[in-house]
């Protein structure tokens, strides 16, 4: 049917068509589709290789381009936490007309699904642009199981990847499955360029447990320089584990940008007959070369004073493999070239590259719940279905509020039977048999539905209170041969009402005054101070169970978000919503400078015994004193203000008993909550001292991983002929910073401190 309209303008009549209103609206659909976007996103990077894991710092790169104007604002990228809340991180951004600028962004993402992540550009007059991802970019992107490990390579090192060939580190169909009940371990090795976009934080390195860099390509120390090593530098430092492979590049090595951390030094070349002492170190059974074969050429290596380098293998003529302490992580140097032969020929390379980086593998046991707290002690159950890592028990503990009644549910389930009955045959049989007016219920049922439900929230408030309630615990560590610190807080927060929290930490000097401790502020925090970085951010159990973040099936009940600030940073949250009478569990830690604390004189002697004297700097008491070195911990007890302990004269155990003992004596999460302790800060904090010097342990403790918080585990640190003293001391290490006016809350509040000393040289024995 056709047809026409007529209007009247000006005088004229004008007559419009179906066919010219088809027309006009096609034309302004391609004059839309002509405009370029004002900006748009093209590709996007996720982690190493598209891989990246869950519950820990990614880096992730945006490929942005504007249209026909300058775009200047801020990118803003969204991702869920482990409660499927969106997570929102912010840069500043300025993209020139027509062209195109790499942002680079950290995320932590709670979840193993990525249809959630969402990302849009603001611009200075606050117009909202969406960004919408690139399909073929995010189908690359996956993340880690929660079995695989994940080692970043430079260069060509050969052998990295067939570590999965190894026991322990075969996975079977059970575990690829997501079967929870089997324990187990897979190497990813992915191979870096140097020359693509790398972190510019340290913390974007942070799902890595070592990397490793084969010098042999005289491009990777090349392009690795020029300030790129220093997130890298700063990686290792906090925690992490640096393999350098120097072969007959050695020069450039020795005045690369990583000579400052070298536990040796290379001095030139040097040939050997064979590498009879590779073999030996890797216990391998199968000759790197033939008897009789060429000479071998290799790097000569001079230890650096005041490094603490420690030769690991056993070659009279040089050392070949070196490590030493570096900050808080490792540092361990290779004396040959790793991609030529005859090493790249070695069919034991494998076995080689997991003793220098330092893996475990599975230990194999597939109990659902097992645990033997001392060598040959009756088995006590510390792990249930579901269950797999230390933190899962930890934020357990911190979720336990003995002042917090819970009502039983056999008393929930009757009282809602009893309300069932009032409404329904209660207010019926009243209105029938007493009042006889039928037409009454429509007073008598809001009257009734209005005073049960004023009773339960009185009675609710009545049993869980009113009060802001925290369970927090510190763990700092002090370097006093290095200078550094670095502090990591658990804390949860019980909220008595429906309220949004500003979240930030404060470090505070050891030496303050002890009745100036302020543990908690209704303020926001000052700006960090020179040489101190904070980041705070949620707290989640990387399980595959309820509440997991490996979970692919939870189903997220909080649709309002939170947001890091400042653009740019991690340093505090803001807008985190806590619902009432819930709990929500955040973690922080800080690095800095650290202060001299112990005054310490001490040596080692024969039988792994230490000689000397600890003397206690600070104006508060440390309690429950430890001190590790090799394999034994000695009992100090407390120790006074500005009071000396002798260490000889304590009584020693074996370190890995102490740690059994310390998880034996915890209460464990069951999948059921926790049982309640009186105070459940120090109750978990015996479980952190546990986590410290957790690979000291043993098979016997293995079925639970500490694997989210490894970094925590200095036992390595022992290894390389190290003391660490480890106590409590009764005030916190940092203030929490909840927001502008919120009440002051009620703080359960635990502090560990662990101090690496130095130590002196041996005395000479004239027996």
């Amino acid at each position: 049917m056709i047809f026409h309209l007529k209007r009247s303008i000006g005088g004229a009549v004008v007559s419009v068509t179906p066919t010219m209103i088809f027309a006009l609206f096609a034309t302004a659909g391609l004059a839309r589709a002509a405009a370029a976007p004002r900006i748009e996103l093209e590709n996007v990077r996720v982690g190493f290789g598209g891989r990246f894991e869950v519950g820990r710092w990614t880096p992730v790169w945006l490929q942005l381009r504007a249209g026909s104007e300058r775009f200047t604002g801020i990118v803003e990228l969204g991702v869920p936490d482990d409660d499927d809340t969106p997570t929102f991180v912010r840069r500043a951004i300025d993209v020139p007309a027509g062209g195109s600028a790499v942002v680079s962004m950290y995320v932590r993402c709670g979840s193993t699904i990525l249809d959630n992540w969402k990302a849009r550009a603001i611009d200075e007059n606050m117009r909202s642009y969406r960004l919408n991802f690139n399909e073929e970019s995010m189908n690359s992107v996956s993340p880690l199981e929660p079995f695989e490990v994940l080692v970043l390579t430079f260069g060509d090192p050969q052998g990295v990847e067939r570590i999965a060939e190894l026991p322990g580190f075969r996975v079977d169909a059970a575990i690829a499955n997501g079967s929870p009940s089997t324990q187990g371990r897979s190497l990813l090795p992915i191979k870096l360029n140097p020359i693509d976009p790398l972190p510019n934080r340290w913390y974007g390195y942070e799902s890595a447990q070592a990397i490793v860099i084969d010098t042999g390509d005289k491009d990777v120390i090349a392009a690795l320089g020029s300030g790129r090593e220093k997130p890298l530098i700063d990686w290792v430092k906090n925690g992490g584990h640096l393999v350098v492979a120097v072969g007959s590049n050695w020069r450039a090595v020795k005045d690369g940008p990583f000579a400052s951390i070298l536990p040796a030094v290379p001095e030139g070349s040097i040939q050997l007959n064979d590498l009879d002492a590779l073999e030996t170190y890797a216990a391998s059974k199968k000759p790197i070369q033939p008897p009789g074969g060429p000479r071998v050429t290799v790097t000569k290596l001079a230890l650096v004073p005041g490094r603490g380098g420690k030769t690991l293998d056993a070659d009279p003529t040089t050392p070949l493999v070196v490590r030493g302490p570096c900050g808080f992580g490792r540092v361990t140097v290779v004396a040959v070239d790793v991609n030529l032969k005859p090493f790249s020929a070695w069919e034991d390379r494998n076995l080689f590259w997991l003793k220098t980086i330092d893996l475990k593998g599975s230990p194999g046991q597939t109990s659902n719940y097992a645990y033997t707290a001392a060598m040959g002690g009756p088995a006590r159950r510390i792990s249930y279905s579901n269950v797999s890592d230390l933190s899962t028990s930890l934020r357990g503990g911190l979720e336990s509020f003995p002042a917090v009644k819970l009502v039983p549910f056999a008393w929930v389930a009757f009282f809602i039977f009893l309300y069932i009955l009032l409404i329904g045959p209660g207010d019926y049989l009243f209105l029938r048999k007493v009042v006889k007016r039928m037409e009454f219920t429509w007073i008598t049922f809001p009257i009734i539905v209005l005073s049960v439900s004023a009773i339960a929230y009185i009675a609710a408030y009545s049993i869980k209170g009113t009060d802001l309630r925290v369970n927090k615990i510190d763990a700092v560590d002090i370097d006093q041969t290095s200078g550094l610190m670095r502090g990591t807080s658990w804390f949860t927060v019980f909220s008595p009402r429906n309220d949004d929290y500003s979240i930030g930490i404060e470090p505070l000097s050891f030496h303050r005054d002890p009745k100036a401790d302020v543990p908690a502020s209704n303020s926001d925090p000052a700006p960090n101070p020179a040489g101190v970085e904070t980041i705070v951010t949620w707290f989640g159990v990387p399980e595959s169970g309820y509440g997991g973040m490996n979970n692919p099936n939870r189903l997220g009940l909080s649709s309002t978000g939170y947001s890091y600030e400042p653009v740019g940073e991690a340093e505090r949250i803001v807008g985190a919503r806590v619902p009432i009478w819930s709990t929500r569990s955040f973690q922080a830690s800080w690095r800095g400078r650290g202060e001299t604390i112990i005054e310490s004189s001490i040596e080692s002697a024969s039988g792994e015994r230490v000689l000397g004297t600890i003397k206690n700097l600070l104006p508060v008491p440390l309690k429950d004193v430890h001190l590790a070195y090799g394999k034994q911990v000695f009992e100090l007890g407390t120790i006074a203000p500005g009071k000396t302990a002798v260490v000889e004269t304590a009584k020693n155990r074996s370190l890995a008993g102490y740690v059994q003992d310390a998880l034996a004596n915890r209460n464990i999460n069951n999948g059921n909550g926790v049982e309640k302790s009186a105070h459940p800060a120090a109750d978990s904090a015996r479980l952190v001292r546990a986590m410290m010097f957790y690979s000291t342990a043993g098979s016997e403790a293995a079925v639970l991983e500490n694997h989210l918080f490894r970094e925590l585990d200095l036992s390595s640190r022992l290894a390389l002929d190290g003391a660490i003293l480890f106590a409590e001391i009764e005030r916190p290490a940092s203030v929490l910073y909840l927001g502008k006016g919120k009440p002051i809350p009620k703080i359960d509040q635990a502090t560990v401190l662990r101090v690496v000393l130095p130590m002196n040289p041996p005395a000479n024995d004239s027996n």
